[in-house]
């Protein structure tokens, strides 16, 4: 049996924490996020580790300058990640602001699992820097090993692999049978297409009109969704399931984009990580370690 990523190359590694941090520095820098300051304090509570910033601190944190202080700053440090002499501290401070960043945004509103796995990327990006650095420190008179990509990259894939059979799960254990039932989804199809979103498609709403064994192809296909999902972790293992994998996701994501509004775009770009490591080589050499 072998692995994904199984003996990638060390520019692998490089080539990876370049797309993850590039990802979070069009979303961030994208992202007014000084918006916030609009909503009162009480409107914001903290959630998850933020819950540790003491009470008073948080009229203060939530005002406009300090928003775009932060999200300046956030970008900074993902650009550091990637390019420049102390990309591994950077990666770290990028890690501790993302975590403030998700704490934030996810405390109002709708909560969704859609950026989890790219921000789990991160830490993951960050730690195996941390730990590579701190192991050429413990060897000053040999000369540096060039990076094991093989162990990061699995991680990221099996994060993202175990987030589906997570959802896959709770779909089966919490709403079976009535969620397969082919009224449900077509309630979901419709219920999403009317409510307004940055998206605006309306083809969803058509499906009040389908005829009951269209309905039923409905139910079907979350059936084969969900299985595919359960199953998610065998992409660790078999290059035909990975295939079979993204044949069946990726027309589901771009099916609930264009009938529902929503578009798990995070979870469809880290699907390179589902593909050999051989694509993220440079052919010039092996890649460049993280520095302090």
């Amino acid at each position: 049996m072998r692995l994904l990523h199984q003996d990638a190359p060390p520019g692998a590694l490089r080539a990876a924490r370049l797309w993850v941090f590039a990802i979070w520095i069009g979303k961030i820098a994208t992202e007014p996020l000084e918006r916030l300051a609009e909503f009162a304090p009480a409107n914001l509570p903290p959630i998850g580790v933020l819950k540790i910033i003491p009470e008073a601190a948080w009229p203060w944190l939530l005002t406009a300058g300090v928003l775009l202080t932060f999200r300046v700053l956030t970008v900074a440090c993902l650009l550091g990640s990637c390019i420049g002499p102390v990309q591994t501290v950077a990666a770290v401070a990028s890690g501790v602001l993302l975590t403030f960043h998700q704490g934030l945004v996810r405390g109002i509103g709708y909560i969704n699992h859609s950026e989890l796995p790219l921000l789990y990327a991160v830490y993951i990006l960050a730690a195996s820097a941390v730990v590579d650095r701190a192991g050429d420190r413990s060897s000053p008179a040999a000369t540096p090993a060039p990076m094991r990509s093989d162990v990061p990259l699995l991680a990221i894939a099996m994060v993202l692999c175990f987030t589906y059979a997570a959802t896959g799960m709770s779909r089966l254990l919490l709403g079976a049978p009535a969620v397969f039932h082919p009224d449900t989804p077509m309630a979901w199809i419709a219920g999403y297409s009317y409510e307004t979103t940055y998206h605006g498609w309306s083809v969803g709403r058509a499906v009040l009109d389908l005829p009951s064994a269209a309905r039923a192809l409905l139910s079907v296909g979350l059936i084969v969704v969900t299985v595919t999902e359960l199953l998610a972790p065998c992409c660790l293992v078999s290059p035909r399931f990975r295939r079979f994998f993204l044949a069946v996701m990726i027309p589901f994501h771009l099916f609930t984009y264009v009938t529902m509004n929503i578009l798990f775009w995070e979870n469809l770009a880290l699907y390179v990580f589902l593909f050999d490591a051989r694509i993220f080589a440079s052919p010039h050499g092996t890649g460049r370690q993280l520095t302090p």
